[in-house]
């Protein structure tokens, strides 16, 4: 049971008690569902000082405000999405694949790992200048494309869970998912994907030279070190350029992953469409994935959050690919906390269907009691306009201290509770398996 004020009484609430004697208050029982307008209004001028509800059986309290500069965010992100679906509806691209992210996992971990120990192996040998060919790369990029092409959330979902020595391995493994999944997204012939993809795994070759502890210093760089930093797109075809079998286009691809659209990147300062497309490309997801991963000097940004402060930072991306790149991982990829009308927080599970702001998730905590609810899952694009997501959450704001590895166990079972319906009051539950 929760006390609430009669201010913070709304339709739908399941009253249980109020405070004081039956004289105190124009009703002659205490235990109904508030259904009518007129009986809202009596018991907000009764006078009384505390009413209980029950928000299992009725609403509970209507959810804070999102703050402004947030609403506007995600609004800019999620009009300009909209837009986009209504107006190009027949754009290049692929839907997600039927396999659930949670059906996916198993095979995606084993291809993490194994992907984790050739990137290693090959850096190694690029330390060591004895680069000769792509025999233990390749197969790595056909692994990648594989998982995406059956889930494109699932490897990028679990790339994000990165251990603090092996962020290098899976920062590339991980660039590359999206740089693969951004390529079908824009209808890239098969050559193209596979150009995208050892793009992505091999950005940062360059920094294989990097001094010991630069890539990890907790605290700020100096100025020295930043300009150190700074030449390893340019090392990076340097180290490669021994290998017949990449491309022009992968190597201008790593070259150009930090100059940005309006001149102020580097090495070279390019702007617009000077930058290759496999530059432009990897730009959007290497940024992504750094700015969503725990470094030690910055703690992740949440991707829902980090996908609306890159739509705002004019200048930096090529719009039409960043457009393209929402549209890949969702306005609220997966992994994401999200606050939903019901006042319950939710995982989003997996990408939307037609509608990026309505995706599939998986409520597990009362956004009133405060307390863990039973983990059920609800695929909101079918769901009444009336029950959605009302704002994403600071996984930090609600004590999930480590929210990757948290959303992780909620997403990775595969036989929950599915909501089938919504009812009127107690929505009822089919039981069955995620995914296939």
């Amino acid at each position: 049971m929760l006390r609430i004020t009669p201010e913070q009484l709304r339709l739908g609430m399941f009253v249980t008690a109020i405070d004081g004697s039956w004289l105190d208050h124009p009703f002659w029982r205490s235990r109904f569902l508030l259904e009518r307008h007129a009986d809202l209004a009596l018991l907000k001028a009764s006078g009384v000082t505390g009413i209980w509800i029950d928000p299992k059986k009725g609403l509970g309290p209507a959810p804070k405000p999102v703050p402004i500069a947030i609403a506007r965010d995600v609004q800019a992100v999620r009009a300009d999405a909209e837009a986009m679906l209504a107006t190009e509806a027949d754009a290049p691209g692929v839907a997600n694949a039927p396999r659930s992210p949670s059906a996916e996992f198993v095979q995606a971990e084993r291809i993490l790992d194994d992907a984790k120990i050739a990137v290693a192996a090959f850096i190694e040998d690029a330390k060591l200048g004895r680069l000769t060919g792509l025999e233990g790369i390749e197969p790595v990029v056909a692994a990648i494309t594989g998982s995406v092409l059956r889930n494109r959330s699932a490897l990028m979902t679990l790339a994000r869970l990165k251990a603090a020595d092996e962020y290098a391995y899976v920062h590339a493994i991980a660039v590359s998912a999206m740089m693969v999944a951004l390529a079908l997204q824009m209808g890239m012939d098969e050559p193209g994907v596979r150009e995208a993809g050892l793009a992505g795994l091999l950005h940062d070759i360059g920094e294989a030279d990097a001094p010991p502890g630069l890539l990890d210093k907790p605290a700020s760089l100096s100025a020295a070190e930043t300009e150190r930093l700074q030449q390893h797109p340019e090392a990076g075809p340097v180290k490669l350029e021994g290998i017949d079998a990449l491309s022009a286009r992968v190597l201008d691809g790593i070259l150009h992953h930090h100059e940005r659209m309006d001149g102020s990147g580097y090495p070279q300062q390019l702007k617009g469409e000077s930058i290759s497309l496999l530059g432009r490309m990897a730009a959007v997801c290497d940024v992504y994935d750094a700015i969503t991963s725990n470094r030690p000097h910055r703690r992740a940004w949440p991707p829902a959050e980090a996908l609306a402060r890159m739509f705002r930072w004019d200048g930096h991306f090529d719009q039409s690919i960043l457009r393209a790149f929402i549209r890949c991982v969702g306005i609220y990829p997966v992994g994401s906390l999200v606050r939903l009308s019901s006042d319950e927080l939710a995982v989003v599970s997996e990408e939307a269907g037609t509608v990026l702001a309505r995706p599939v998730v998986r409520p597990f905590f009362s956004a009133v009691t405060r307390r863990p609810i039973a983990l059920y899952e609800i695929d909101l694009g079918d769901m009444p306009e009336d029950l959605k997501i009302v704002s994403r959450e600071d996984p930090s704001a609600w004590g999930f201290a480590d929210w990757e590895t948290h959303a992780m166990k909620l997403i990775k079972p595969r036989a929950v509770r599915i909501l089938s319906r919504i009812g009127q009051h107690t929505p009822p539950i089919t039981l069955k398996s995620v995914g296939s």
